[in-house]
């Protein structure tokens, strides 16, 4: 009976349209693109690049008519301490993430540029810093795949 209910419920739910974040894929209307970045070697680029090539899109080296020229201008990752310990140690932290990107397109024409900002918050043990670390790197791979996410999301529109 349990299974029934359960069962049930999950029909429910993809019935309304609950999905998970990140989980669902709009049609990308990309014939091609250009990706260029001052940082060619970032987290973000290289995600970039890994879903262009998952959606089969051409990524090329120049633009031509109807691809997408999307430039990432700023990409930042900044920490700042919310609380500390007894003994003066950062437990809790805050990290922001800021990617702008300009996106160009001659047919049909688009320029415009698009700020993405992100933010987590997490507690750390000051005795563990590499623990602090890794949570750290987790958070900001976790913000570069949503950042992605927004972006298809926007070119997969009309802008």
């Amino acid at each position: 009976m349990k299974i029934v209910g359960f069962l049930l419920s999950v029909c429910l739910l993809s019935a309304c349209g609950y999905h998970l974040r990140g989980s669902q894929s709009g049609p990308l209307r990309v014939q091609s693109v250009v990706l260029q970045s001052q940082k060619p070697d970032s987290l973000f680029l290289r995600q970039l690049q890994q879903t262009f090539r998952q959606a089969s899109v051409p990524q090329m080296e120049q633009p031509e008519a109807g691809s997408w020229v999307i430039v990432v201008s700023i990409e930042q990752l900044s920490r700042e301490v919310l609380s500390i310990d007894e003994q003066g140690r950062a437990n809790h932290f805050f990290l922001k993430y800021h990617v702008a990107l300009q996106l160009q397109r001659k047919e049909p024409a688009v320029n415009r540029l698009t700020h993405i900002h992100l933010q987590r918050s997490f507690l750390a043990n000051p005795d563990y810093w590499q623990a602090l670390q890794s949570e750290e790197r987790r958070l900001h791979e976790e913000m570069v795949v949503e950042a992605i996410s927004r972006l298809m999301t926007l070119l997969g529109s009309d802008l």
